[in-house]
């Protein structure tokens, strides 16, 4: 079966119990002014697929009897029954259901056996859905199909209540249940009868609510209009009950069936348009009943229905919805992040107060995925939860929508994240503050050791953010600290005491020697601790011997675990690849790294050498002890400081000075020399094997089927062979080690590096390959190899300096050769990557044409200017043969804009000195260099430009027509905007022609209150201007946007007129309303110069605005000034809004103050409870019905 073992999937349990046939009531719905005339529906209907009516057979009366003809499902049967292939297949239809263990009576009549019969069928219907099999292909015709199945478990409640009025009623519900039980087993599934089933189970219970709403009514109608509307019901039924019959005799696929089938051509779309239209004629003529009278007896209806309809909605909403969150949060899910937390032992009493008292673990709230975040997975799928950029997105928009005073989230340890995922947290940071956006609630707390790199990373920010420095260097934290920590201790040793079966004397002198070591800290006390748990054989003297060799610092207890070691060698072996590698390894790929010991070795050797997973793990506590951890299947250090203890950095001292075998003994180009060889050799050697068949198919594809190659070779490769676990990691990283380890141009390394540097050879293709599909895309042109091209220009790339200074001793070297996908040099390749050492190398062969253009138009010096390579833009421009002002031929942009854009002032500078540099070029689009600065916020780069005495500042951009003041206000760059202020040269008033915003505009729309205020301290600011958009001033956008801080420095001018109105008539005061800025409505309330009555060009009031926001309608209630009944000009008040939001607090603040007439009705005849219960807002519908209640 298609659809199969889905586990775990409940079906919604929905029971209508409010929908019962009324006995003395009619329902009349809002009115409705337009002019309908119902079509005439006299004419007997002729089935869909045949051309003309048949003689009646005897057989009709099979399916009904006299006694039934009042009912309109038994009128659409009867007629129905009239054509002769219709009558044949209802007869058929009805055999099926019979068939499937559904007794339908004699005559047609429903007895219990039926209704019994039917809810076992219902069951098995449920019992269906548990194992519908969740598959991309067929993801969309399920959620049809449960909700198609959720349908019928409300159609059989429905049914069992009505049955015995309208037999054909249970018989159509036999029909569908019958009908998506066979659909379910079917082997052709059509999307399009999918859609008909689903529309035919929600449309027969609302079919029969609408004969008791208007058939049953006492409403004021003329007996001819009430036949008609009979008529055209008559029409629609028939149009079901085809659908049905039809439905079931394809499913079934007999004889009769396959005529039928041919006799449709399985135009199911057809009928289901026919059975839409003539639903649409029912619904015009229910239009027209509302005009009678009855209304309160009409709304009693209604809410019940409407209570129903709505539950029923509601859960099959949530059930898809809550299915896409589930599977959303699923993908999230990247690592067993609580295993890792469940890794520190929980807060031992009387620690860590310093910080929370307690910290819960708090349920996943999916209220906070909005529908366009669902929307956005949808389109995107798992690979959502790949990007960054993705994700911060999406954690921004969340933040900002959400109904959270602050969301704050907590970043430990920051300093012990990996290097490259570091920065770019670290960056999105600084964007999300540095632009003085105050449109989020997001705030973080970034905890991390008070290294120079990642302070350097928070400059931009260490002047707007508060930093606070631990230092734990006083008295008073040490003494602290050592409290908590002997804590700690104390714990620990109870714990191995009972462990280790000690005594009480030994367990106390254990303690005390602990607790006298000086200068402990946390760390310390746990590796001392878990090595002293460790250790087999507890004595007394045991114990004396431990105390007294307890090490003093951190870095003894790891020099103690190193040194005991059983194999020191291949223990430094392991921790040089570890601490090279530019991930952390898996213990698959690192068990198979330390099996390749030298070039050329047999690949039979090496799988001997290799030592299975389970066992590996075991090795590695065995020589390294606690210093390496496996997580997740990955290898790790300990901690930082294990890496700060190892690694000897250039500044550190000559390895003959320092004492120990281990501190230090690291240096970062011997790591990776290791790592390199490993790499190296593994492809070398991996080109000689026999290849699988997945990998000659990946060599020998043609370029359009690289990428499928591509993957289907690397996913072949993960599982074909344990040979292949280190493939990608070699691929990608063998370069960057070769790099690190600083070959020289003799070294046999530096022979095997130029041999994976010739396109002829087998991995330079996989190598070019695992990069192939971000190729196409040019901002990842220079992060990926060459494709096709020669040694020099692949070497160069890479940055491999001893392959290139090998090759450029050869006479036949052509220097200046090119690649021949994206036509660049190698001199272009190294300035973009910023090799400067291979830059040096090439300009020293006086052979290289430096104004060399790749496919874009871009010089060497425009790219290393880009991607700010200070050290290579200085060796061009040491040459004096550069064109500093060479434009691209995609941008017009020159090395000096592309530096400005992002921020490089050094390469700024040096272009700067030359003193032949074009400060005021423009791009395509208009933009210089001081105007790319200023609108990205780089103040550094903006003084620069300033200094010189040369740039114009009133410059303007010639898309947007704005100038660099502009857009630091809008970005809210408050230093950028304090520096263009200093030159007293910029036009405070200009206005961009797109918008028609000043400055000062555009600081308030955004929420900038630092440049708001350095705008009004120069006196010199229009606070009234006027935007051409919608006519806002600054204190109306403001108050719009909700920045109650820009709002506050306005209203102290004291300039400001508070009731400004824009174009659509709205007041400072009606827009903070209106969005639920309650805050800002405060401040514009206590200047006690609101008008609260304003009304705006729709004739709506500051409260009608509120409704949607019950904390802003308190505010304004209790000035005791405004006017409850206001109405707007469609006739609708603050209630009627409310109600029509499903604001339910806001209904109950009204109602509260006992000055609501719940039964205005506006324009159209609508009142707040009619607005309600259209929407299916039961606890709306609740309160105002209570209300009536009480007011009766």
């Amino acid at each position: 079966m298609p659809f199969s073992n889905l586990k775990n999937h409940r079906p919604l349990k929905w029971v209508r119990k409010n929908l019962k046939k009324p006995k003395d009531a009619s329902d009349v719905p809002p009115k409705n002014t337009n002019n309908v005339t119902p079509n005439d529906t006299s004419n007997v209907p002729q089935p869909s697929g045949t051309n003309a009516s048949v003689e009646p057979e005897d057989n009709s009366e099979e399916i009904t009897t006299a006694t039934q003809t009042e009912d309109l499902w038994t009128k659409a049967t009867q007629r129905l029954a009239q054509d002769k292939k219709m009558a044949l297949i209802l007869k058929e239809a009805r055999q099926i259901v019979a068939d499937s263990g559904l007794e339908l009576g004699s005559h047609g009549t429903v007895d219990q056996q039926l209704q019994g019969s039917l809810n076992a069928k219902v069951e098995e219907l449920k019992q269906q859905e548990l194992v519908i099999q969740i598959d991309d292909h067929y993801i969309k015709v399920r959620e049809k199909l449960v909700r198609a199945i959720q349908n019928v478990v409300v159609l059989k409640d429905a049914v069992n209540m009505a049955s015995a009025a309208s037999p054909p009623v249970a018989i159509a519900c036999a029909g569908i249940t019958v009908s998506l039980l066979l659909f379910i087993r079917a082997a052709d599934q059509e999307d399009s009868l999918l859609n008909g089933l689903e529309k035919t189970s929600e449309l027969i219970p609302r079919l029969r609510m609408m004969e008791d709403l208007y058939l049953h009514s006492d409403a004021d109608v003329h007996d001819d209009f009430t036949e008609k509307f009979k008529d055209g019901l008559v029409l629609l039924y028939c149009k079901v009950l085809e659908f049905q019959a039809r439905a079931l005799c394809f499913l079934q696929k007999n004889s009769l069936s396959r005529m039928a089938k041919n006799m449709f051509n399985e135009k199911w779309d057809v009928l289901i348009e026919s059975i839409t239209s003539q639903e649409t004629e029912a619904q015009n003529f229910t239009r027209l009943f509302d005009a009678a009278e009855r209304k309160r007896d009409r709304e009693m209806i209604s809410q019940n229905f409407a209570k129903a309809l709505a539950k029923h909605r509601l859960q099959q909403t949530s059930t898809d919805r809550d299915l896409k969150v589930n599977q959303f949060i699923k993908i999230l899910y990247t690592c067993p992040y609580r295993d890792r937390k469940d890794r520190v032992d929980n807060r031992i009493p009387g620690t860590s107060s310093y910080g929370f008292q307690q910290i819960r673990d708090v349920e996943t709230e999916p209220s906070l995925l909005s529908d366009s975040v669902l929307a956005q997975y949808d389109k995107e799928g798992e690979a959502i939860a790949k990007s960054f950029r993705t994700l911060w997105d999406i954690l921004k928009s969340i933040t900002t929508s959400s109904d959270f005073d602050q969301i704050i989230c907590v970043v430990d340890a920051l300093d012990e994240c990996q290097e490259d995922e570091r920065k770019q947290l670290v960056e999105a940071i600084t964007d999300l503050y540095a632009r003085g956006n105050n449109n989020h609630n997001l705030k973080f707390l970034l905890t991390s050791r008070p290294y120079q790199r990642i302070r350097e990373e928070f400059r931009v920010l260490e002047d707007q953010m508060p930093t606070i420095h631990l230092s734990g260097e006083g008295e008073a934290e040490v003494k602290e600290i050592s409290r908590e920590i002997d804590l700690v201790i104390a714990k620990r040793v109870h714990n191995i005491s009972i462990r280790k079966q000690l005594e009480k004397h030994e367990q106390d002198f254990l303690r005390e020697k602990l607790t006298e070591m000086p200068h402990r800290t946390y760390l310390w006390a746990a590796l001392t601790l878990d090595y002293i748990q460790a250790l087999d054989g507890f004595t007394k003297g045991k114990i004396r011997e431990t105390v007294h060799s307890i090490p003093d610092t951190v870095d003894d207890a790891y020099d103690k675990i190193l040194s005991k070691s059983k194999d020191q060698s291949k223990a430094k072996r392991l921790l040089h690849i570890v601490l090279a590698a530019e991930k952390p390894l898996s213990v698959e790929e690192l068990s198979l790294a330390m099996a390749i010991q030298r070039e050329g070795q047999p690949h039979d050797d090496i799988l001997e050498s290799t030592e299975p997973a389970k066992r590996f793990k075991s090795t590695l506590r065995n020589i390294c002890g606690l210093i390496l951890v496996v997580v997740d299947n990955r290898v790790y250090l300990l901690h930082q400081t294990v890496k700060e203890f190892l690694v000897r950095k250039s500044s550190d001292a000559d390895e003959s000075v320092i004492s120990s075998n281990w501190a230090r003994a690291f240096p970062a180009a011997e790591s990776n020399k290791f790592l390199a060889e490993i790499c190296v050799w593994y492809l070398d050697t991996l080109s000689k094997w026999d290849l699988d068949a997945a990998l000659i198919r990946f060599l020998d594809s043609p370029p359009k089927e690289f990428n499928y190659a591509r993957t289907q070779f690397l996913d072949a490769a993960s599982k074909l062979s344990s040979l292949y676990v280190l493939l990608h990691y070699s691929i990608v990283c063998w370069a960057h080690h070769f790099r690190a380890a600083c070959f020289r141009f003799q070294d046999r390394m530096t022979m095997l590096a130029y041999h994976l540097c010739t396109p002829t050879s087998k991995f330079y293709k996989i190598w070019v390959m695992s990069y192939q599909h971000k190729e196409h895309e040019l901002e990842f042109l220079y992060q990926t190899p060459p494709v096709i091209s020669e040694p020099l220009v692949i070497s160069a790339s890479r940055g491999l300096y001893a392959v290139v200074q090998k090759l450029l001793e050869e006479d036949t070297v052509e220097v200046d050769i090119r690649d021949s996908v994206h036509d660049n040099t190698a001199l272009t390749w190294a300035a973009a990557r910023g090799h400067d050492s291979i830059v040096g190398l090439l300009l020293d062969t006086g052979k290289v044409n430096l104004e060399s253009k790749d496919s874009r138009g871009r010089t060497p010096l425009s790219l290393a200017a880009e991607y700010g390579h200070d050290a290579v833009v200085r060796l061009l421009l040491k040459t004096g043969k550069v064109n500093l002002d060479s434009e691209d031929s995609k941008y017009s942009r020159t090395p000096l804009s592309w530096a400005a854009q992002y921020g490089y002032n050094t390469v700024v500078s040096l272009l700067l000195n030359t003193v032949k540099v074009n400060l005021e070029s423009k791009d395509s689009r208009g933009q210089t260099a001081l105007l790319w600065a200023a609108r990205e916020g780089h103040d550094a780069v903006v003084s620069l430009l300033l200094n010189t005495g040369k740039v114009d500042i009133e410059c303007k951009d010639s898309k947007y027509g704005r100038t660099p003041l502009s857009w630091a206000a809008e970005y809210g760059y408050d230093v950028v905007v304090r520096l263009l202020l200093n030159t007293g040269k910029v036009d405070l008033e200009s206005q961009d022609p797109r918008f028609g915003r000043t400055p000062l505009l555009w600081a308030a729309r955004e929420g900038h209150d630092a440049v708001v205020r350095l705008l009004l301290n120069t006196g010199k600011v229009d606070i009234e201007s006027e935007d051409s958009e919608y006519g806002q001033t600054p204190l109306s956008w403001a108050a719009r946007s909700g920045h109650d801080a820009v709002v506050r420095l306005l209203l102290n001018t004291g300039k400001v007129d508070i009731e400004s109105e824009d174009s659509k008539g709205q007041t400072p005061l009606s827009w903070a309303a209106g969005c639920g800025h309650d805050a800002v409505v405060t401040l514009l309330l206590n200047t006690r110069k609101v008008d609260i009555e304003s009304r705006d060009s729709e004739g709506r009031t500051p409260l009608s605005w509120a409704a949607g926001y019950d904390a802003v309608v308190k505010l304004l209630l209790n000035t005791g000034k405004v006017d409850i009944e206001s109405r707007d000009s469609e006739g609708r008040t603050p209630l009627s809004w409310a109600a029509g939001y499903g604001q339910d607090a806001v209904v109950r603040l009204l109602l509260n103050t006992g000055k609501v007439d719940i039964e205005s009705e506006d324009s159209e005849g609508r009142t707040p409870l009619s607005w309600a219960a259209k929407h299916g807002y039961e606890a709306v519908v609740t309160l105002l019905m209570d209300a009536k209640k009480m007011g009766a």
